[in-house]
């Protein structure tokens, strides 16, 4: 599983860093990139923590449900709108979204079963 896990990064972070070097792109990330990286790490955290087991059940699901679509969907704005301006961010985005959505899929098809 941590073999498979290290090549999906190293796949993953491949494409971003070559954007880097060849890309002509030098400016800086908007605010709306630091805001979804900013919430990512948030939602990633509290998930990883625990903070989720500490309210009542109606109310987790709730801030589950929202909280990960939220983030995909706020993924997917920033990598509209950063695509315009840099390539490199909107890619990187674009590559967190499909992991957090790849996460918020195979979470609900585990919790189903």
């Amino acid at each position: 599983m941590f073999i498979l896990f290290l090549i999906v990064a190293i796949l993953c972070i491949f494409p971003i860093v070559i954007l880097y070097y060849w890309g002509s792109d030098s400016g800086k990330p908007s605010k709306l990139s630091i805001i979804f990286l900013g919430l990512t790490a948030a939602i990633w955290t509290s998930f990883l923590t625990g903070v989720f087991t500490l309210f009542p059940e109606r109310l987790t699901n709730v801030l589950w449900e929202g909280s990960w679509i939220g983030i995909l969907i706020l993924g997917s704005i920033t990598f509209l709108y950063e695509f315009k301006k840099n390539k490199a961010y909107a890619f990187s985005s674009l590559i967190i979204c499909f992991i957090n959505g790849s996460f918020y899929m195979l979470a609900r098809l585990f919790s189903s079963m």
